[in-house]
């Protein structure tokens, strides 16, 4: 990095109502490992009476590495544990402060839907979108005053790709800033004011910007180049679509205060080289005999509003039901395992899947369409990306198989 776009941030919500108390928090991070999220949990005040902490990172790739992935020198060693110590800390007082600045909250949620066209790109058959923008605006009640706005939507923060050298959180800072102050004229909307909490949805597969047009708000043309142009154009388009939504007819104020959470601890099998590196302990504490690694599945309810969460990047395909089973997969499946899609299970007036959520292990695709074999899937000459950047074919299945075992629990005890 040779300089600061703008600050990374560790934002948290918190919720409390019936008796149980639960926060949201997310981190402008490539991602963090299980463990080190545990370590925050034991680190919080108990006299704070929290009952479960969810974190998730957007994601951006413009921000030092906090996986030891990238920067791992076996020779040198060149992981900077002070940085990640220091956001776990600034992580551990985010939370400590939005349980101690509770306070009374009307919530009104809405639903965007949004085609891929100028907002996101699949680069990998099959085309599979989660058009949905779910949001969610908490106001002192009785009034307009905004407290918070809360975002979910899936899509890579890597507008200014790789090329750039400036620490950054990409679109969700332009989405944020959208959202609090505003989005300038041309065509520009007041901002609610508060803070705003942008959530990672569902981005595997691989949901980017890199390639797409973005559509500029005068009129007068897109912006193809991978910028921070494009960055600020695309996080201010999508906090226009938000603010519309919150400001529209079809939004609603939520009249059931109710908060519920479910939490699960899994074994997601591991294989191919991430296996090997957790083994040795560079990746992901928490080996279990046979090649598995402790990740975490957690289901939230604010009102009406439910939430699943997800330890990786979830390929869409698994939340929305479109998995296939192209000629030529790894495995000769002829029918989906990950099916109907996860979202069919879920029972909130609106569903939100978190990504990159209390862990990170990495791309999560359906069995069905893992291709790293030739005769390739859709014709393809040469293996797909996503797999080498995968914990294994058989994460996903375990991953469906958990996720609807725990939403089922859930709405049993809701």
């Amino acid at each position: 990095a040779a300089g600061i776009h703008d600050p990374l941030w560790t934002r948290a919500i918190a919720f409390r109502n019936n008796g149980v108390t639960v926060v949201m928090v997310t981190l402008d991070s490539i991602g963090i490992f299980h463990d080190r999220y545990i370590s925050v949990r034991k680190a919080l005040d108990p006299e704070l009476g929290i009952d479960h902490v969810m974190f998730s990172a957007t994601h951006t790739h413009h921000a030092p590495d906090t996986m030891g992935i990238w920067s791992r020198n076996p020779v040198f060693q060149d992981f900077d544990h002070d940085y990640l110590n220091h956001v776990l800390e600034m992580t551990r007082e985010a939370v400590e402060e939005s349980i101690r600045a509770l306070e009374p909250a009307e919530m009104i949620a809405a639903e965007a839907i949004v085609e891929p066209e100028g907002f996101v790109r699949d680069t990998r058959d099959p085309q599979c979108f989660d058009r949905r923008i779910g949001a969610m605006r908490f106001v002192r009640p009785g009034t307009d005053e905004t407290i918070a706005t809360v975002v979910t939507w899936g899509n890579h923060p890597e507008a200014v790709t790789s090329r750039n050298n400036l620490v950054s959180s990409d679109f969700p800072h332009y989405l944020r800033l959208g959202l609090e102050e505003g989005v300038p004229e041309p065509s520009g909307i007041d901002g609610f004011g508060g803070m705003a909490l942008y959530f990672q949805g569902s981005l595997g597969g691989l949901m980017t910007p890199i390639g797409l047009e973005v559509p500029l708000r005068d009129g007068s043309g897109v912006i193809s180049e991978n910028s921070f142009e494009k960055a600020e154009a695309l996080g201010y388009n999508v906090a226009i679509v938000v603010a519309e939504a919150l400001r529209g007819e079809e939004a609603w104020r939520e009249t059931r205060s109710k908060v519920g959470v479910a939490a699960r601890t899994f074994l997601a099998p591991i294989e191919g080289m991430y296996k090997y590196a957790i083994m040795l302990g560079l990746v992901h504490p928490g080996y279990y005999w046979g090649g598995k690694a402790r990740s975490e599945i957690n289901v939230i309810r604010i009102g009406d509003v439910e939430i699943l969460t997800c330890p990786g990047e979830l390929y869409p395909e698994i939340v929305e039901g479109c998995v296939e089973a192209p000629e030529g997969n790894d495995f000769g499946l002829t029918e989906p395992i990950e099916y109907p899609g996860l979202r069919s299970f879920m029972r909130g007036r609106m569903n939100l899947v978190i990504n990159l959520a209390n862990d990170e292990i990495g791309y999560i695709i359906p069995k069905s369409q893992w291709d790293t074999k030739p005769p390739h899937t859709y014709g393809r000459e040469r293996p797909p990306y996503g797999e080498v950047n995968s914990a294994g074919p058989d994460v996903a299945p375990t991953y469906y198989r958990e996720a609807v075992s725990l939403l089922e629990a859930f709405h049993a005890a809701w």
